[in-house]
């Protein structure tokens, strides 16, 4: 029989001297030694996670971009699609000698960008209203890479205005330095406009860049230089318009004029002088 006064064997919540614990009602704290053991496994944790989260994001901004860009061909084949096939290389949008009427390409872009206005682009864009136009073209995401280095430019994006099939001599050391030959002038000083067939081009559409990145130097209070027709522009060149720095793993971002996107190293799209311009225009223009 056992005396109601003598502590139970069983009890809960009563010390047991034999044991070294306490009943299931208490809990023994952590050891300063145990805190500092598990606050060093959350910190190499973190260690470990954060390059690779941070590389993660840079991933996806990279594939933002390409992203908006194969917006930008969509949009280029709804313009061609509405125009007789007719596509925008360049950016002379008015010309008051030879009284031409042409468009700047992301203008040529921003309607099936989804810009909807009771003013038209051209009315804007021929009234030299620049001030506008870069308002509207800062304000559409898809003419923004997400990695460009300067927050000020309003077009991230550069076009192919070289002239097809090239008309200038490819064997005088790659056109590196100066200005170039005047035969090296964009599409609309030849034809007075910025317009070509793309069912007319030459070769396979697969083959040449529409647009691609642009240099982060290029001014950002105007729409000018952002058309490329000297091959000391391109990315090796020594004046490039297109993005010579590594914003995205892999190299640059470009838009085919059938609307597949390509991420090229430097020297893939630019093999660089003293390559002669046909080895260095090869994803540009037909030259020979």
């Amino acid at each position: 029989m056992i005396c109601c006064n003598e502590p139970s064997q069983s009890g809960s919540g009563v010390w047991d001297p034999g044991s070294g614990r306490s009943g299931s009602g208490t809990r023994r704290a952590f050891t300063l030694v145990e805190l500092l053991v598990v606050i060093a496994i959350i910190a190499l944790l973190i260690s470990i996670l954060l390059p690779a989260l941070s590389s993660a994001k840079k991933t996806g901004r990279a594939a933002l971009c390409v992203t908006r860009l194969r917006s930008q061909g969509q949009a280029m084949e709804m313009y061609s699609n509405d125009n007789l096939s007719a596509i925008v290389r360049g950016e002379d949008q008015f010309d008051d000698f030879y009284g031409s009427e042409g468009m700047h390409f992301a203008a040529s872009l921003l309607p099936g960008l989804g810009y909807q206005s009771p003013q038209s682009i051209s009315q804007i864009y021929r009234s030299w209203n620049e001030l506008e136009y870069l308002r509207i073209i800062g304000s559409t995401l898809a003419l923004q890479c997400p990695d460009f280095p300067n927050p000020d430019q309003p077009l991230d994006f550069v076009v192919n205005a070289f002239r097809s099939p090239y008309p200038h001599t490819t064997d005088d050391g790659g056109g590196q330095h100066g200005s170039g030959p005047m035969a090296e002038a964009p599409i609309s000083d030849v034809t007075n406009i910025v317009y070509d067939r793309l069912n007319r081009l030459r070769g396979s559409p697969a083959r040449w860049i529409y647009i691609t990145e642009a240099h982060k130097d290029l001014p950002t209070t105007t729409v000018g230089l952002s058309d490329l027709f000297y091959t000391h522009q391109l990315p090796l060149g020594s004046f490039p318009r297109i993005a010579d720095d590594l914003r995205h793993p892999g190299g640059i971002n470009a838009l085919f004029f059938d609307g597949h996107v390509d991420r090229m190293s430097h020297k893939l799209m630019d093999a660089g002088w003293p390559n002669n311009r046909a080895m260095r225009l090869r994803f540009f223009t037909d030259a020979k």
